[in-house]
């Protein structure tokens, strides 16, 4: 079975850009509550983005540095299918709604980048498929505690093919979310893609193994369309 999966990411940004069109199409002037939503979520996700990666002080143009990343992705969408339409409404109420967490989220990030230079939280690796897949294998949890392993693919479109998994592997479920099982060890993947296998308290040997055997299973999942 092949299964498409989309990041958390281009599904919403899919749905902004199907609302959008159907306004258009149907000539609606009122205000969406379900685009301003849709909106809101991108825009958090991009400050969430922005600052993980940020290696310095967060700046105070999070917020502003989010709506213009996610404000290109939608009209290029839009621009392509030749659909013209004005979101400086939806915009001006995305800033009024985030502009605090903003300030959370600039905040957590500096945490976060405390964290790194102590070199207090888990590895993150980037690695990529037989099939030419870019995924991402990250410990959840601080060096020393780690409570999971997740694997996830890093691109918006990749395909899960449940039918590629080989012995000793074994998948059970008809969808989402699947549970495959090796052994001792239980691994779960979900809709966007992702793996995840729980060590919370696991003997060292079994952290070994429940790597080697995340990585290994991502190899046979990720695939191109």
């Amino acid at each position: 079975m092949r299964l498409k999966v989309l990041s958390q990411e281009e599904f919403v940004l899919q749905n902004v850009v199907a609302i959008a069109r159907c306004l258009m199409q149907r000539e609606v002037e009122q205000h969406s509550s379900g685009l301003e939503l849709s909106l809101s979520e991108l825009v958090r996700e991009q400050m969430r983005s922005l600052a993980r990666e940020s290696e310095g002080d967060q700046t105070a143009n999070l917020l502003e540095a989010a709506i213009a990343i996610v404000q290109k992705q939608v009209q290029g969408r839009l621009q392509e299918q030749g659909v013209p339409f004005n979101f400086d409404s939806y915009l001006a109420s995305v800033r009024r709604t985030l502009k605090f967490p903003a300030r959370e989220i600039a905040e957590l990030g500096e945490r976060l980048n405390q964290s790194r230079e102590m070199q207090r939280l888990g590895e993150r690796r980037s690695l990529m498929s037989p099939s030419q897949v870019p995924f991402e294998v990250a410990e959840v949890g601080l060096r020393g505690a780690i409570e999971g392993l997740f694997a996830f693919p890093l691109t918006e479109v990749c395909v899960v093919d449940v039918e590629q998994v080989q012995p000793p592997y074994q998948v059970k479920g008809e969808w989402f979310p699947f549970l495959v099982t090796a052994e001792s060890l239980e691994f779960v993947v979900d809709d966007d893609g992702s793996i995840f296998v729980a060590t919370e308290n696991l003997p060292e040997r079994l952290m070994e193994l429940a790597g080697e055997g995340l990585m290994e299973l991502a190899n046979q999942l990720y695939t191109h369309l």
